[in-house]
């Protein structure tokens, strides 16, 4: 039974979530900029990233302070990339979430040790979830504080209280529709988290675009695609799948993704080749194999690729209010359990 624990995960979600809300609203170098005596947003990324990977790195077995953990390291002013602070950040509530995946109500009751102090399972979840609580509130208030008056509020905002009572969407974590007394099932994982986040979309577009590159049919469609190309279609792909929201703040959302297409007379030929191009890729680069994320991929390709080639007929234009795409699951559902 997973009733407890099942509980847990949503909380944890909801706070990974509400702190890459809070980052997407920043320019790369604020990420490293400090406001008062706080920490940098990018420092507090390092530290609770590393504390959730240590803490949880064979969780029921191990010691929580990992020896291999550097944490006053953590704390130490730094200036990265803002791809590779992300894949910190996935790269611990990674960790987390794989171990949830194996826990029950039954090992709520099993002792585990940080710093060689025994506690409870229970106790330690309770403790990680206030540390992660704790510091995505530091992130939200470093990047409000940051962004002024440009601050697009992640709560209630001010003078609207009446109004969020009458539908309060962030109370309502999944489990507050299902029937009294129901097991809680845990929330399953976007598609962007199932494929490994944006380093692995990363991963998949630089392999695929080096094929496109030696491709006859698609060659000529790309010869003055530039170095960056890559990136921003992988930023797109994974706000898409459920990540952060990078295409959107920085290339302007999916208007601008339908204006690259105008007037380009794709053809069908040449949407096949990309489609196969891509997956071929897919499979070298590793991407999750089971069928329900291979089926929501191709489901997802085959649409974007099918509307890609409408846009580029003459006489397509562009809705300026066109929304993001989001693609889940599909029909098969998911993600896969074996």
């Amino acid at each position: 039974m997973r009733v407890l624990v099942a509980s847990i995960e949503p909380e944890y979600r909801r706070y990974k979530t509400l702190g890459e809300n809070a980052v997407n609203q920043l320019t790369d170098p604020q990420l490293a900029e400090a406001t008062g005596t706080s920490n940098s947003i990018a420092t507090i990324i390092c530290h609770l990233a590393g504390n959730l990977k240590s803490r949880f790195t064979d969780f029921l077995t191990s010691d929580g302070e990992k020896q291999w953990r550097d944490r006053d390291s953590e704390f130490l002013p730094r200036h990265v990339t803002r791809a590779d602070l992300l894949a910190k950040w996935e790269d611990g509530w990674r960790v987390l979430f794989a171990a949830l995946t194996d826990l029950t109500d039954v090992d709520l009751e099993r002792t585990v040790t940080i710093r060689g102090q025994p506690l409870t399972v229970a106790a330690a979840l309770h403790r990680s979830v206030a540390h992660a609580s704790y510091h995505v509130g530091q992130i939200v208030y470093v990047a409000k504080a940051l962004r002024g008056a440009d601050w697009q509020y992640l709560s209630i905002p001010p003078g609207q209280s009446a109004r969020y009572n009458q539908s309060p969407i962030l109370d309502k974590p999944r489990e507050a529709t299902m029937p009294t007394g129901s097991p809680t099932p845990p929330l399953p994982p976007t598609l962007y988290e199932w494929v490994g986040g944006m380093p692995a979309i990363e991963r998949l577009m630089d392999a695929f675009y080096r094929k496109v590159r030696q491709d006859a049919v698609l060659a000529p469609i790309f010869a003055h695609m530039n170095d960056e190309h890559p990136r921003h279609v992988a930023h797109f792909v994974a706000e898409v799948l459920g990540g952060p929201t990078l295409y959107t703040k920085e290339r302007g959302g999916h208007p601008h993704m339908i204006n690259r297409h105008l007037d380009r007379h794709l053809t069908q030929p040449q949407r096949t080749q990309w489609v196969r191009l891509l997956l071929e890729a897919a499979d070298e680069v590793g991407v999750p194999d089971d069928p329900e994320f291979r089926s929501a991929l191709v489901a997802y390709l085959e649409w974007g690729s099918r509307l890609a080639v409408a846009n580029s007929q003459p006489g397509a234009t562009v809705d300026p209010n066109a929304p993001m795409p989001h693609w889940g699951w599909g029909v098969p559902g998911g993600p896969y359990r074996g």
